[in-house]
């Protein structure tokens, strides 16, 4: 972390490789189907530069129907970065950090801030995985509600991966399709494994799945 942090400007240089496949009824408020996304980044190697390194990110999201309202989902992601010549010679923003909302969103924890700490700072993890349960209620083809359990964490290598041992949220939000605007929500989340606990506020724009 130090040498990286230390380097100054570097040159980067990359491309990403990525699959999908969306089976759901609609792509907001979905009712059933599946998604299943695997996504592979190369940055340096042949490609040049100065920061050499491989991504990769994986997604598998599940939606149940039940009742008439009643939407059960699971999502699964995961993910590992690691270097080309140096399993550990990964930048610093090329690493995991969970946190908040979006592709990396652990609820119930602020931004960025779960991760492998180091002297007291948050160094970001070359591996990942975050487990999420939604409950949904549909109010209307442009609203629902949601009560969620969020879980994950990461770590520097697989050496120190515990599966077990993980990060918890719950809490409850809403999604609203809105003209202009688009997709826009609000989560409260508790993070049980918060130190003292406390509820987090997370606005959202957009939808993960």
């Amino acid at each position: 972390f130090k040498s990286w942090s230390e380097a100054g400007p570097l040159l980067s240089s990359s491309i990403t490789f990525g699959i999908k496949r969306d089976t759901r009824d609609r792509s907001f408020n979905a009712t059933k189907g599946s998604i299943t996304s695997y996504t592979i980044e190369l940055s340096g190697g042949p490609l040049m530069g100065d920061v050499h390194f491989h991504k990769h990110n994986f997604q598998r999201v599940n939606l149940f129907p039940f009742k008439e309202k009643f939407i059960s989902v699971f999502s699964i992601k995961g993910g590992y970065v690691g270097g080309l010549y140096k399993p550990d010679s990964v930048p610093f923003y090329e690493r995991f950090f969970l946190g908040d909302i979006g592709y990396y969103g652990l609820r119930g924890y602020e931004l960025r801030s779960v991760g492998p700490i180091e002297n007291g700072v948050n160094i970001g993890g070359r591996l990942y995985f975050i487990f999420t349960f939604e409950e949904r209620y549909r109010i209307s083809e442009t609203m629902y509600l949601l009560a969620f359990f969020d879980a994950g964490n990461a770590w520097q290598s697989y050496h120190d991966l515990r599966p077990f041992i993980v990060k918890k949220g719950v809490g409850v939000g809403f999604r609203m399709e809105m003209p202009m605007l688009g997709i826009i929500g609000f989560d409260l989340g508790y993070g049980i494994d918060n130190d003292g606990g406390k509820w987090v506020p997370h606005i959202q724009f957009g939808t993960q799945f």
